[in-house]
């Protein structure tokens, strides 16, 4: 039925439960998976804090959280490569910055995805940047079904 699948992650425990997700479903449909690391625009915001004062050291916070998610990135893949490859299931990746909706969307069409795969809304206990998503927008713009995987409690 799916050919292609998109899993659209950025790391967090419900995210990893649509990577598990998409992971079995792309196994029982002998699909194609397509990883979406998504990295929420508003990151950059971070470095307009007061405590960073000068350009110097603004420039200096900004190389490393840009490490930070180039690490996370790694462990994404990593994690995803290990799943798709004990169930023999193809994997592709990119990470994109922007606007986690409008990534989503575009990466599905481009990719030629048939699904999109997701977590829910996180919860505010949870570890993790809380990217937000106008749902009622992406669900409406779609025009291939998205499943949300169950929350992780």
């Amino acid at each position: 039925m799916f050919k292609k699948i998109l899993i659209a992650t950025h790391g967090t425990k419900g995210a990893q439960a649509a990577e598990d997700l998409s992971v079995d479903l792309a196994e029982e449909h002998g699909a194609a998976l397509h990883c979406l690391h998504v990295v929420n625009e508003d990151w950059k915001f971070m470095t307009g804090d007061d405590w960073l004062n000068t350009s110097a050291c603004r420039n200096r916070f900004a190389r490393h959280v840009e490490d930070e998610l180039g690490l996370e990135a790694e462990v994404i893949q990593k994690r995803i490569s290990e799943k798709a490859s004990r169930r023999s299931v193809a994997v592709t990746f990119e990470k994109k910055v922007g606007n986690p909706g409008k990534l989503i969307l575009a990466a599905a069409s481009v990719a030629g995805a048939d699904l999109i795969v997701m977590g829910g809304r996180q919860q505010r206990q949870d570890q993790g940047f809380k990217s937000r998503i106008d749902w009622n927008k992406l669900l409406i713009e779609s025009t291939i079904p998205i499943i949300l995987a169950p929350p992780v409690r």
